[in-house]
């Protein structure tokens, strides 16, 4: 039980105390000794009329039963972290808390308690045909805020309304995997942290559980992308940086790959801007060293393939080239034709060391199904 539950259901008994003193007087209620205390009268009361009616919901159980059927990993789970309750999570009802009751079906219920003997306040819960254990605040018989063991040990702990997953909440997954965020009707939606095993982190916008919309991945090795992601793929407008090199892509993509027009800066060699197809540069585009060297033409192939022009410090000459090499010179633009070695006029590039099927093996566990867990309704029971 969380900290501050305990202080809230402190201060609700004191005001259970005062606001029945008066109804204590007006019905002459007498209690059955002189330290008798308001709030343990009212709890033999209420116990008492529990008693008499708990044929029509089981029986009781002992506590080592109830703790008989809590999983293990969630055991060594609520012990090394305590269920902090969020504050707009309160419970105004009085509250009573009883020995464990298995009900009919088999499920098993251990905490509080309202008047109207429905699930209030602080409880934790066995669902048997579920095999799923949970423990967290109830309200009217409904749980409301807590944390659900799934038989696959994955755990959530978060808001609920309705039996699904229900505003904020945390998804800790078998595989070690997290996510921190929004949920909506059971489904990650809404903005969101993912934290693989590995310490990749993405962050940012959630569909369906799935990566959709803006935000930003960072891997473990200092590659970094923040744009559209649809899915587990980059699609659409989106940067991407190696901060190991200071390589950088700004551009389009699609499904992982440079596509369409964008910019890729080598580090401190040189840019190229223009066109690229599945990763490689494909179309029209200009590349330009830092030491002076300067090409606008056709590309194919990461390669300079077709017309284009090349300048360097002094000279600027026009051509056909084919796979990066020079195989026919058209014009001299600038520079004496005795200073030109063809041999000499092959076109290298540096190699991409951003790779652009980055998430071609990244692990994500997607969650299709819904997930739903199973609540005793008390309606109509008592």
């Amino acid at each position: 039980m969380g900290s501050n539950y305990c202080v809230q259901y402190c201060e609700r008994n004191i005001k259970e105390q005062k606001s029945n003193s008066e109804e204590r007087k007006q019905t002459n209620i007498k209690s059955t000794s002189y330290n008798d205390s308001l709030p343990q009268y009212n709890y033999n009361n209420f116990s008492k009329k529990f008693n008499s009616k708990l044929h029509y919901l089981g029986k009781y159980c002992d506590i080592s039963e109830f703790k008989q059927n809590i999983p293990k990993n969630a055991n060594n789970y609520m012990i090394q972290n305590v269920l902090n309750i969020p504050n707009n999570i309160t419970i105004n009802k009085h509250t009573y808390e009883m020995r464990p009751v298995e009900f009919q079906n088999g499920n098993i219920y251990s905490g509080n308690w309202s008047e109207k003997y429905k699930m209030e306040g602080y409880g934790q819960y066995y669902i048997k045909e579920a095999n799923l254990f949970v423990e967290g605040i109830w309200e009217n018989g409904k749980l409301i805020y807590g944390r659900i063991f799934f038989p696959n040990e994955n755990i959530y702990e978060g808001e609920i309304k309705n039996s699904s997953f229900m505003g904020t909440g945390k998804l800790i997954f078998n595989n070690g995997d997290i996510y921190i965020g929004d949920f909506n009707d059971g489904e990650r939606t809404g903005k969101g942290k993912y934290i693989f095993n590995d310490g990749t982190i993405y962050e940012g916008d959630f569909l369906n559980g799935e990566f959709k919309g803006n935000g930003i991945m960072k891997w473990t090795n200092g590659i970094e992308y923040e744009g559209n992601f649809n899915g587990i793929a980059l699609n659409g407008k989106g940067k991407l940086i190696n901060k190991n090199n200071g390589d950088l892509y700004k551009g389009n993509f699609e499904n992982n790959y440079f596509n369409g027009f964008g910019i890729y800066i080598f580090g401190d060699i040189g840019y190229y801007k223009g066109e690229f197809k599945y990763g490689i540069k494909n179309g029209k585009g200009i590349y330009k060293k830092n030491e002076g060297l300067y090409f606008d033409g056709e590309w194919e192939n990461n390669f300079p393939n077709g017309p284009g022009k090349l300048e360097g410090n002094d000279f600027i000459i026009e051509g056909i080239w084919k796979n990066g090499n020079n195989v026919k010179i058209t014009d001299f633009i600038k520079g004496p034709v005795y200073n030109f070695d063809k041999n000499n006029l092959n076109f290298e590039v540096p190699d991409f060391s951003l790779c652009p099927q980055l998430l071609s093996n990244l692990y994500h566990e997607d969650i299709n199904e819904e997930i739903k867990f199973e609540r005793e309704n008390q309606n109509g029971l008592l």
